[in-house]
């Protein structure tokens, strides 16, 4: 592989490395608009759906104050409502119809059949809430359960979310929904209740729960929310009509036992209704910002995708340009220093220019082949010097050869009289030999008359050993003798004084 197509394939593979981020920069940048428009089309459909369920909370809390009252109450509120209901879906129907479902998560599909599904019941619900063939607690539970559907597909927008700051405002959204939907609950329960002037068996508690619910579910939305949502949603709140159903709520706890409220149910709806059409106001206000943030987050989205999409094409550029220089000099440098160097090799010519001009590393290779060709010729010169140097030498050797010969030949002769000489000494060293094997066997008979002699000397040296150790026994005594003589004398010295 040559170096020119080593040079092109790593241009190519570097290329196509920086067209694959490009590609995938964009398939990104489409991705992210892709579910821009689909959290776009859910914030609308989310707007609408908030249209339907508060439609239908009024409902639910009618129907719920309808049945409380055993039909006395509510009879002129009710048709109305139901009207309004209607046409809210219908129109909300007819924008699904527009939606391309397909592109759009499982879940969105199911709980949108679903929502359908129990609007489709809404009829027999309501011929049942006509002829008061329902329980408060039954079509509390309808309208609740259809409500749920609601939220959940408004919950479903929050996870197509790709920002930290969609996922904040669309969950708060999503949380405020359903505290709102708590409220419209309790507006029904109490509708009932105030109706019935008393709680029914588990309503109590159930309203306790709404409330408590509530309170957690806005405590969620605030913490995610952003200021100008929280100053909205304060603002909204400090109306008198919530103190007032704050003071509703109070007689209904105060007198829960024994009921007795005296408390209109049809005034206790208005109320909580003006109320809830303040947090409709907030939802609206929550619905018109998260559109202005979702088109903030598109327009970054694009610019962020077109910078990066240019910074890469023009990265690509300028490593294409880069590549494509720095290769055509390397290229241009190989083929004049493989043409130098060819001018050597096939003419075997020393005195060619092989120097290619520059400062990379195929100048620096070419100066050391240059050195080294250089040195290549003064070697050939020298070796030139060394061969005449030899010749004549080598006129002067095959005169000492010549003279070696003559020595040689005179040595020979010396050599051949040497032989005569050392053939007499070995006749000569042959009696000598002779004459040592006589002498070494008279030298075995002296060492073994000097054996015999040694061994008799050694038993006169026993001899004389033993006598010595008489001669010591013997002067021991004579000393014990003198000494008993020299005791013997003291004594009689001893009786010659007493004497």
């Amino acid at each position: 592989m040559t170096i020119k197509y080593k040079l092109n394939l790593i241009t190519a593979i570097v290329v196509s490395f920086a067209l694959i981020i490009i590609v995938l920069t964009f398939s990104k940048t489409i991705k992210d608009n892709t579910i821009i428009y689909q959290a776009q089309e859910l914030n609308v459909l989310s707007q609408k759906l908030s249209i339907v369920i508060h439609e239908t909370q009024k409902e639910r809390g009618a129907s719920a104050g309808f049945i409380g009252s055993g039909g006395k109450q509510f009879g002129d509120i009710l048709p109305k409502q139901k009207v309004d209901t209607t046409k809210e879906y219908e129109t909300l129907k007819k924008y699904i119809a527009t939606l391309n479902l397909d592109s759009f998560p499982k879940e969105l599909n199911s709980e949108i059949t679903a929502f359908n599904s129990d609007m489709e019941k809404i009829s027999q619900i309501r011929s049942q809430v006509d002829a008061l063939s329902i329980s408060l607690k039954d079509v509390v539970a309808y309208y609740t359960n259809m409500n749920t559907k609601i939220l959940n597909i408004v919950s479903i927008s929050a996870k197509l979310a790709n920002t930290p700051e969609l996922v904040k405002a669309l969950s708060s959204y999503s949380n405020f929904l359903k505290s709102k939907e708590r409220a419209g609950i309790e507006r029904a329960v109490l509708s009932g209740t105030f109706a019935a002037d008393k709680f029914g068996d588990g309503i109590f508690a159930k309203w306790i729960t709404l409330v408590a619910e509530q309170d957690a579910f806005i405590d969620s939305y605030l913490s995610m929310a952003t200021d100008s949502s929280k100053a909205f949603y304060e603002q909204k709140m400090n109306s008198p009509v919530v103190a007032e159903v704050n003071k509703m709520r109070d007689i209904a706890r105060q007198k829960a036992i024994e009921g007795g409220f005296n408390i209109d149910s049809v005034a206790w709806f208005k109320t909580i209704t003006q109320k809830i059409n303040l947090l409709k106001e907030v939802d609206d206000e929550l619905a018109k910002q998260n559109n202005l943030l979702l088109e903030s987050v598109e327009s970054k989205q694009k610019i962020s995708a077109l910078i990066t999409l240019i910074s890469y094409s023009l990265f690509a550029i300028a490593i294409f340009t880069i590549i494509f220089t720095v290769s055509k000099g390397v290229n241009k440098s190989v083929r004049s220093s493989l043409e130098k160097i060819e001018c050597v090799s096939s003419t075997l010519d020393l005195t060619c220019e092989v120097i290619v001009e520059g400062k990379d590393e195929i100048s620096q290779i070419s100066r050391a082949l240059h050195v080294m060709i250089v040195a290549f010729k003064e070697s050939v010169y020298q070796a030139k010097d060394v061969s005449i140097t030899t010749s004549q030498e080598s006129k002067v050797l095959n005169d000492i050869v010549e003279e070696l010969t003559k020595n040689g030949k005179f040595a020979d002769i010396k050599i051949s009289n040497i032989n005569v000489l050392v053939t007499e000494v070995g006749n000569r060293l042959d009696a000598i030999e002779e004459a040592s094997i006589t002498v070494t066997e008279d030298l075995k008979k002296t060492f073994s008359v000097l054996d015999g002699f040694i061994d008799k000397l050694d038993s006169v040296v026993k001899a004389i050993e033993e006598g010595n150790v008489h001669q010591e026994d013997l002067v021991r005594k004579v000393s014990s003798l003198t000494e008993q003589a020299k005791n013997i004398k003291d004594v009689l010295a001893i009786i010659s004084d007493i004497a």
